[in-house]
């Protein structure tokens, strides 16, 4: 089947507060579907540095412009977006690493110019005082000190401008709903690229990379997405896909669009098992290396690579991670070196760690539930792939401890956090170390307090606030543990709810957290999508669980 058949068709109304991504080994482009730029976070990116804040088509002196706007066709690999300028002009998009190609096509002969707004920045920058420089020979290129680009000039004239003005894009996308951070941005308009024809291709290189065709780019992610598609289906397949970039030559997993494009650890960490599940060994592989390699002083792993500060969990859920690559694939990841990072588990009693830096890390939660639970699952896991029985003894201390001081009728989220009862207290369950008395009791809270009709709460409905705040929310990845502890009812349930958010923002996306019925956060997350696959039909591996 060709991917022509799997298409999302929108129109006007439709297509105006949605958005979409077209993303590649971590060059990705962002915009509304409608053609409009219209956040400080729209634009082409590689990683995370921008450089396009926008580009702008005028046809036979007319600017294509969301007034003009008629219809978009997406597939993931390639976007078409339909214009009636008194005639159908299609401009067709497609991305590749360190590539953009962009197709202006017409049934007769036209004069195309190309306005390219650019805003190369780092993406906690706003202003800045970069200062651009152009050179002409053998294309355009327009570069400052932290990067540059090339477009290809082939055929074409170019008339330079050198404007610098400032804008605030943002307004679009408050005025539609979104709540992202918006602020003031500048844009550097170094010229107008003309060229004319029926079929007109402006090529756009990051860098110092090769310059490819649209064909080549569309061929290129057509294969790879036809590999995915393997153990999966073509929107799943995308959708996943879209968040691998390459960092220091190893690929890496962006956490989400549009602004969280950086490799957070954790949010990696979590989706191992599914990722592995839906093809991306490879990927796998070398994301955990990139990890390992990036490993503290004190044996901890950064919350962002490339960054100093740790997390309170990322390090036994590398280790777990570390276990289910070698269970999944049956290789053990032979650079690997575990031993430095046990150790932080090799405690006695429970385990302390920075009482912000979980996963909810608005809140101060001392001796959080999730973290002692992983704990026991990295030893346990390590004490069998390592031939280790002290590791297991170790995990069996700390089990006793969890039973004894989390557990009366359900397992508490912390010991003196803000909540008693939470998605957290499911990760005994989650893991399969809870006993069958104790996983009923606290599925039956579960099923009364975090159960939604739109997805898994995070805290309990008796425990939160009207409005919610943040890490009260519906969560994919709240969704995910729920959906993993519950039996095969109830998971088929929470999942084809939760389902129901695909497309709401991001097209092929789901949204980072729900609440009041509203996609709120980033539009397109990674632990809101990766572990939907894995699940299709609602199956559980802990599908024998008593409450259903």
């Amino acid at each position: 089947m060709d991917e022509d058949t799997r298409r999302i068709f929108l129109t006007d109304d439709a297509a105006s507060s949605k958005s979409f991504l077209l993303s590649k080994n971590g060059t990705f482009l962002f915009l509304f579907c409608n053609g409009a730029f219209g956040s400080k976070w729209a634009g082409l990116w590689h990683n995370s540095t921008k450089f396009i804040e926008y580009l702008a088509f005028r046809v036979n002196g007319k600017w294509l412009s969301p007034e003009n706007f008629k219809s978009i066709k997406y597939n993931g690999i390639t976007a078409e977006i339909t214009y009636d300028i008194g005639e159908k002009i299609k401009q067709s998009i497609v991305v590749g690493p360190g590539n953009l190609s962009i197709k202006i096509q017409s049934n007769k002969e036209v004069e195309v110019d190309l306005e390219l707004g650019m805003n190369i920045r780092k993406r906690d920058e706003n202003i800045h005082n970069r200062e651009y420089t152009i050179t002409t020979n053998k294309g355009l290129r327009i570069k400052n000190s932290l990067g540059s680009l090339k477009i290809d000039t082939e055929s074409s004239q170019f008339t330079p401008m050198n404007l610098r003005e400032r804008h605030f894009p943002g307004k679009y996308a408050n005025n539609k709903g979104y709540d992202w951070q918006e602020e003031e941005q500048e844009k550097f308009v170094p010229g107008i690229i003309s060229k004319t024809g029926k079929n007109v291709e402006f090529n756009i290189t990051l860098n110092t990379r090769k310059q490819k065709s649209f064909q080549e780019l569309k061929k290129e992610n057509r294969t790879y997405i036809r590999h995915l598609e393997k153990k999966s289906d073509w929107k799943t397949a995308v959708s996943c896909s879209n968040f691998v970039t390459r960092i220091e030559g190893k690929p890496a997993f962006f956490a989400g669009f549009p602004y969280f494009n950086e490799f957070w650890t954790r949010d990696f960490l979590w989706m191992v098992k599914p990722l592995l599940k839906k093809g991306f060994e490879e990927e796998v592989k070398g994301a955990l290396e990139l990890i390992g390699k990036h490993q503290l002083k004190d044996g901890n792993f950064p919350n962002i690579v490339g960054k100093p500060t740790p997390n309170a969990d990322s390090t036994p859920l590398w280790i777990i991670a570390i276990n289910e690559y070698a269970k999944h694939t049956g290789k053990f990841i032979q650079q690997i070196k575990l031993n430095k990072a046990i150790e932080l588990g090799l405690k006695k009693g429970l385990i302390s760690h920075p009482e912000n830096l979980t996963w909810m890390d608005t809140l101060h939660r001392p001796k959080a539930i999730e973290i002692q639970s992983l704990w026991v699952e990295a030893l346990e896991g390590s004490s069998e792939l390592l031939n280790n029985q002290k590791f297991s003894n170790t995990a069996e201390t700390l089990w006793s401890k969890i039973e004894s001081e989390y557990f009366n009728d359900f397992f508490k989220d912390s010991l003196g956090g803000p909540y008693n009862f939470t998605i957290n207290s499911l990760m005994p369950i989650f893991f399969k170390q809870a006993s069958l008395y104790q996983k009923k009791q606290t599925l039956k809270k579960a099923k009364d307090e975090l159960l939604t009709e739109f997805g898994v709460k995070a805290v309990s409905k008796n425990e939160s606030a009207n409005p919610e705040k943040y890490h009260e929310r519906i969560w994919g990845l709240s969704t995910y543990w729920a959906s993993e502890c519950f039996g095969k009812a109830t998971s088929q349930k929470i999942l084809k709810n939760f389902k129901k958010w695909t497309d709401a923002q991001t097209l092929f996306g789901i949204p980072e957290t729900i609440t009041n019925n509203k996609p709120r956060g980033a539009s397109h997350q990674l632990w809101s999508v990766a572990f939907i696959p894995s699940l299709l039909g609602g199956t559980s591996e802990n599908e024998n669980s008593n409450v259903s």
